[in-house]
C-alpha cells in the first residue's frame, strides 16, 4: 500500500514539473517573440532580407513617375538599402519577368500600380505579392494580394473637421458600393470615435445622385452637418456633380471635406492626401513582417498615411476662424 502511495506521488511530482517546465517555456517564447531581438529585422533590415524583397512599378511619364519615385524612396529608405526593382513597359514579357523573380530568390514582390498588379498575377503563388499606389483591386486578384490602396481613411479627414467645427454632429457620403463598399465598415468606426453620426447613402446612378445633392444640400443645417466626397468616379463625378455640389454647397454654407487634393482649390474646406515617401515606408515594413512570418488578411487596407490640407476662403466663408492653428495643416489655400 506504502508502495503504491509513493508511485502516486512520484506521478504527481512528475506531472506537475511538466506542466512547470511547460508553462515556464511558454513564457519564454512570449518574451523571445516580443522581445528587441525578434524585432530588430523589422526596424534594421539586413542585406539577406533585403535580396527577398523586389520593386515592381510602370515606367511612365509624370505625374504617376514622380509619385511612383516617391513610394520607392519610402521602401528603400525603410528596408536601409536598395533593392531589386523592375520597370514595366510596353513591351515587357510578364513571364520573362516571372521566370527573373523566381531566379533571384525573390519571395515578397511589392507591386506599384495597376500594370504591375497585372504583371504579378503570373508570379509563382508562393510570392507574396504586396501592393500599392492603386485605389482598389477586383475579387479575384483580392485573393492573393495584401497591401494598402490609394483611398485614404476618412479618420484624419472627420478629425480634422472636428478641430475646425467641433458644432459638427453628423457626415452624410454618397458612394457606390463598386468602389467604396470596402471602405465604409472604416467609415463608420471612424465616425464614431470621432463622436459623429456617419449617414451612408448607396448610390449608382448619376442622375439620382444629383437630385439627392440638389436636395440635400439645400436643406441641412451646415452648422451641424457636413457632406464628404469620396474618390467616387460615380457620386463624385468630376464633369457632371462636382461643379453642382461645389455650386450647391457654397450656397448652402455646408462644409465639404474630401478624399481628393484637387478639389480644395476648387472649394472644398478639407482634404486628405497621400503622403506617398510614408506609404512606401509602410509597404516595406509589410514586407518586413511577412518575412517573419505575420499573416495579413488578404486585400488592401485603407491609407492612413496622409497629409491634410485647408481651403481657408472656404473657412472664412463658413465663419470659421482664419487663424485656426495652420501648422496642423501640411498644404494651405490659398497660398499666404
Amino acid at each position: 500500500m506504502l508502495a503504491c502511495f509513493y508511485k502516486k506521488l512520484s506521478s504527481l511530482i512528475i506531472s506537475w514539473h511538466y506542466k512547470k517546465a511547460s508553462c515556464m517555456i511558454s513564457i519564454l517564447l512570449i518574451y523571445i517573440l516580443n522581445s528587441p531581438l525578434c524585432i530588430a529585422s523589422v526596424d534594421n533590415p539586413t542585406p539577406q532580407e533585403r535580396s527577398k524583397i523586389a520593386i515592381v512599378y510602370p515606367d511612365i511619364d509624370e505625374p504617376f513617375r514622380g509619385i511612383f519615385a516617391k513610394i520607392i524612396e519610402g521602401i528603400e529608405g525603410r528596408l536601409k538599402g536598395k533593392v531589386a526593382s523592375f520597370p514595366l513597359s510596353e513591351n515587357t514579357n510578364t513571364n520573362d519577368l516571372a521566370l527573373q523573380i523566381k531566379r533571384n530568390g525573390i519571395q515578397i514582390a511589392i507591386v506599384l500600380g495597376k500594370p504591375a498588379i497585372k504583371a504579378a498575377m503570373s508570379f509563382d503563388r508562393d510570392i507574396t505579392i504586396i501592393a500599392g499606389g492603386i485605389l482598389s483591386i477586383n475579387e479575384s486578384e483580392r485573393r492573393n494580394i495584401i497591401g494598402v490602396s490609394f483611398t485614404p481613411d476618412p479618420d484624419l479627414l472627420f478629425e480634422n473637421l472636428k478641430f475646425v467645427l467641433p458644432d459638427i454632429k453628423k457626415i452624410t457620403v454618397l458612394y457606390d458600393p463598386k468602389y467604396n463598399g470596402w471602405l465604409i465598415d472604416s467609415a463608420y468606426e471612424a465616425a464614431k470615435k470621432n463622436g459623429v453620426e456617419l449617414a451612408a447613402i448607396e448610390s449608382t446612378n448619376l442622375g439620382v445622385a444629383a437630385r439627392y445633392y440638389t436636395t440635400a444640400l439645400g436643406s441641412i443645417d451646415g452648422r451641424k452637418e457636413a457632406f464628404w466626397l469620396p474618390q467616387d468616379p460615380t457620386t463624385v463625378n468630376e464633369t457632371t456633380l462636382l461643379p453642382l455640389i461645389l455650386k450647391e454647397a457654397w450656397e448652402h454654407h455646408i462644409p465639404l471635406v474630401s478624399s481628393n487634393l484637387a478639389h480644395i482649390k476648387k472649394g472644398a474646406l478639407l482634404a486628405v492626401y497621400p503622403d506617398n515617401s510614408w506609404l512606401g515606408s509602410t509597404l516595406a515594413k509589410m514586407a518586413l513582417k511577412v518575412l517573419a512570418g505575420e499573416k495579413y488578411r488578404p486585400g488592401l487596407l485603407p491609407l492612413r498615411d496622409l497629409q491634410t490640407a485647408i481651403n481657408l476662403r472656404t473657412a472664412v466663408h463658413l465663419s470659421i476662424n482664419p487663424d485656426v492653428p495652420q501648422r496642423r495643416f501640411n498644404t494651405v489655400f490659398p497660398e499666404r
